[in-house]
């Protein structure tokens, strides 16, 4: 059922005619946690932080990205500490060596928007 979902979102950002709005209306209804393979769950989140940044919603595309990203390092690296943070430009971090700082991490993402 959760392929369905996700396939309701790609269908409403594919194409000229794409329905960033509908997209993110579908994404309410996709559980990440039911996506099984990680990087069908990173796809996913890629997607919803598209359909948040064509709606205007810039700050949220990063959170979206910021949060995939900390899913990535988790999976990778399951022993490290992973940067605290609220998200990239919302609030104080604190990091330890485990992984780069959300500063880094978010000039990163911003130059790929």
């Amino acid at each position: 059922m959760v392929d369905v979902r996700i396939q309701k979102v790609n269908i409403a950002l594919a194409g000229e005619d794409a329905r960033p709005a509908d997209a993110l209306r579908y994404a309410g209804d996709v559980r990440v946690e039911d996506i099984s393979r990680p990087v069908h769950s990173a796809a996913y989140r890629v997607d919803v932080a598209q359909a948040q940044y064509q709606t205007g919603d810039g700050e949220g595309a990063l959170a979206t990205l910021w949060h995939t990203y900390l899913a990535a390092f988790a999976e990778r690296h399951p022993s490290h500490r992973l940067p605290i943070s609220n998200g990239p430009n919302v609030g104080s971090t604190q990091s330890n060596s485990a992984g780069p700082s959300h500063r880094s991490v978010t000039r990163t993402l911003a130059s790929r928007l």
